[in-house]
């Protein structure tokens, strides 16, 4: 590594001004923002190499975001974090202040990554007290560092904060458009009260808004006091070609895993790194990579509708502001869910008897239109019959109809029936008309003498 190569005085100002361009401009993005920031400090500067690490306060470390220099290949100085205090950027970002080692090998404070640097510039990236990074420099030579260095990096950590301010504002209003959209995504399909459509629309949007390898919505049935999945998406790359069938094949109890303890305690689950977390689960047959997850409870006035949850490949992949989206759009969702499945039940108890579970009239009638349209669509013959027998017969009939319209009960009595026959045929085109001249047949049964059955047609009925 052979020593930075210093621009004259006479052109730091100008430097500094059209490096204040340069990053101002790509200010709607904070990669843009960083990796521009390396090439300057490069290119125009003369700095070989060169690194800012960002200040990650959910985790309390920093992290290496962009390198540039002979060796921004090398995996060990991608993956590098440090602490606060922790070598000379960990003190540099500890005490907000310009660190200056001219001989590592003679800093205790120094923590090597780089066996051919001999000296090291760290300068913090602040906006007054508030810490975002720090950026650091290294050289070959000893001493390579002189203090108009100093002003012009520190001149130039200035520029890059206020430039990575801008991102990030620029961040959370998209962030904000994203949520709103993926809001109304889910608000259209909860329109239309289909349960089905809402579930899609709600994981797909909650996967989109955490950057998520797999996602999930787990409902919960309380009759069992279970979490099945009722809706799924992932990417397929990352998965067996049998993962979504062998999630959907098993339930989980409350308390089970992350998404159980969710359900369980009604309270949301960030995990940075699930190895280490003891509500870790896998399903049988998957390699236990070490992931980030999230999981949200779906409550709607104190009942527990689900819960939503989401993984990603890797240590401490969700930012606080992924879980700040999350906690919104889980919220949205449950209130989605819960009208569809309202209505769902509704449609049910709509077509069936409160105290049998039976199909009542409205749902005979709409299945008799289906029945007729395609019995006309496929020109297939179709017959109704109406029966009507003793209430104390009626039961035995409909579990053995065929062996008991010829056969005496138990007792050694005879069930009587009287059957209404009514077929498809020009002029009925509804369950409605078929079911009144099934009703004439009928009727004419018990008419001559009940325990037989009459044929009736749509003139006869008229």
């Amino acid at each position: 590594m052979t020593p930075a190569v210093k621009p004259p005085k006479a052109t730091v100002v100008d430097l500094l001004m059209r490096a204040a361009e340069r990053l101002m401009l790509a200010a709607q993005d904070e990669g843009a923002v960083l990796r521009g920031a390396i090439d300057l400090l490069g290119d125009r500067f003369g700095y070989e190499m060169r690194y800012v690490l960002l200040w990650r306060p959910e985790r309390k470390v920093l992290e290496m975001a962009v390198v540039g220099g002979p060796a921004a290949d090398r995996p060990e100085v991608r993956a590098f974090t440090t602490r606060l205090g922790v070598g000379l950027t960990g003190r540099c970002a500890e005490s907000l202040a310009t660190v200056y080692a001219p001989d590592v090998s003679k800093d205790p404070r120094y923590v090597g990554l780089v066996g051919e640097c001999a000296s090291e510039l760290c300068v913090p990236i602040a906006v007054g007290d508030t810490l975002l990074g720090v950026l650091a420099l290294e050289s070959g030579g000893l001493d390579a560092f002189t203090h108009e260095d100093e002003i012009a990096v520190e001149a130039f950590s200035k520029l890059l904060a206020l430039a990575l301010t801008n991102a990030r504002a620029n961040d959370r209003i998209h962030k904000d458009i994203e949520v709103l959209e993926a809001l109304n995504d889910v608000a259209e399909q909860a329109a239309s009260l289909d349960l089905g459509q809402t579930l899609d629309a709600a994981v797909r949007a909650f996967q989109r808004l955490t950057a998520s390898d797999s996602t999930a919505i787990h409902l919960y049935r309380g009759e069992r006091r279970e979490l099945e999945v009722g809706a799924l998406v992932f990417d397929p790359s990352l998965y067996p070609a049998d993962y979504e069938e062998t999630v959907r094949s098993r339930g989980l109890a409350l308390g089970e895993g992350f998404v159980g303890w969710a359900a369980q305690h009604r309270q949301p689950a960030v995990i940075d790194d699930d190895s280490k977390d003891p509500r870790r689960e896998s399903p049988a047959g998957f390699a236990p990579e070490v992931k980030s997850a999230l999981a949200f409870p779906l409550i709607v006035e104190d009942r527990l509708v689900g819960v939503i949850s989401a993984v990603k490949m890797g240590v401490g992949r969700y930012r606080p502001e992924h879980v700040r989206l999350a906690q919104t759009l889980a919220h949205q969702s449950a209130l989605a869910i819960a009208a569809a499945q309202a209505y769902a039940e509704i449609a049910h108890l709509s077509l069936t008897d409160e105290l049998t579970g039976l199909a009542n009239a409205r749902a005979l009638k709409a299945r008799l239109d289906a029945e007729i349209v395609r019995a006309v669509r496929y020109k297939r013959p179709l017959s109704l019959l109406l029966i009507d027998s003793d209430a104390r017969a009626a039961a035995q009939i409909a579990r053995r109809l065929l062996s008991l319209l010829a056969t005496p009960d138990e007792a050694g009595r005879l069930c009587t029936v009287s059957i209404g026959v009514a077929a498809v045929e020009p002029g009925i085109l509804t369950g409605e008309q078929l079911f009144r001249v099934a009703d004439r047949a009928l009727y004419q049964a018990k008419r001559l003498g009940k325990n037989r059955a009459e044929v009736s047609s749509l003139i006869e009925a008229s």
